[in-house]
């Protein structure tokens, strides 16, 4: 298969990304696991320029990790189902790893005599695995495909960040990060890489966002690209794919480092 092809799942795809979308709109029920992702100088490691695994990808990984570690109902759903719910999502992506009775089996242990303990342990175990840690990204890569080509979700997501990144304590950066970062904490100014333009260019069909106004150069080529970030370096937004959007000069030049506008006008399919 093509490297940049992939097989959508769909199971339980828009569920998870319908909680990340939530988080994002109010996020002040979930400071405290947000500050564990972000917070401190954790927001450091994400200040790399233009890594494929995104900062949106570690906050999608982040998000789904922890529902799969919070599922409250663990030890009814596998007496009603025999089978653990997080069983399925390894099955559903054809995963292979223990079910309950070959854990159980491995344990000495019956069925018939489960526990909470025991469920609980299957979990651990399962969650503590090199299969959970692919399928993390599987589940991620999918959530990503679908949420990235919505601009005002990426508008909130790097609007979170970039409030964390204003905070950040100079003296707190790693040596290897300090070439990325001003004296006021505001991040250099880099070189965006043709895949993300190609990204970006196909994500928004080639179109400035605010006016859609046509820059793919086919009918004429007097229209100039110009690749925005959605939150400006200069009110501590990020160098991450997910800050980039397509502008013409004259949206450019009107936005600058104003604001951090973006648009959710989508040309239809048909």
């Amino acid at each position: 298969m093509n490297s940049k092809t992939f097989t959508k799942i769909d199971y339980g795809i828009y569920y998870f990304a319908n909680i990340i979308d939530t988080i994002l709109e109010d996020d002040f029920p979930y400071l405290r696991n947000l500050n564990d992702l972000f917070g401190e100088s954790q927001i450091q490691y994400y200040i790399k320029p233009f890594q494929k695994h995104s900062a949106f990808h570690e906050f999608i990984s982040f998000t789904v990790d922890s529902i799969f570690n919070e599922y409250s109902d663990r030890f009814d759903y596998v007496h009603t189902h025999k089978e653990s719910h997080l069983k399925h999502w390894f099955d559903r992506y054809n995963i292979p790893t223990k079910n309950i009775y070959l854990w159980l089996n491995s344990k000495n242990k019956n069925l018939e005599y489960l526990t909470e303990i025991d469920v609980d342990d299957y979990y651990q175990d399962l969650l503590s695995s090199s299969e959970y840690y692919f399928l993390l990204e599987k589940i991620t890569g999918e959530i990503f495909f679908l949420l990235f080509s919505n601009r005002k979700i990426l508008q909130r997501f790097n609007i979170l960040l970039s409030s964390y990144l204003e905070l950040l304590d100079g003296s707190d950066i790693d040596k290897e990060n300090i070439k990325y970062v001003q004296g006021n904490s505001r991040l250099h100014r880099q070189t965006i890489p043709v895949w993300v333009k190609n990204a970006v260019f196909f994500r928004d069909r080639g179109r400035c966002v605010f006016c859609n106004k046509d820059l793919s150069n086919l009918i004429t080529n007097q229209n100039r690209i110009n690749y925005d970030h959605i939150v400006p370096l200069n009110l501590y937004g990020l160098n991450d794919i997910t800050n980039i959007q397509l502008s013409c000069q004259e949206c450019n030049n009107s936005k600058r480092a104003k604001n951090c506008s973006t648009n959710n006008i989508y040309e239809k399919w048909y």
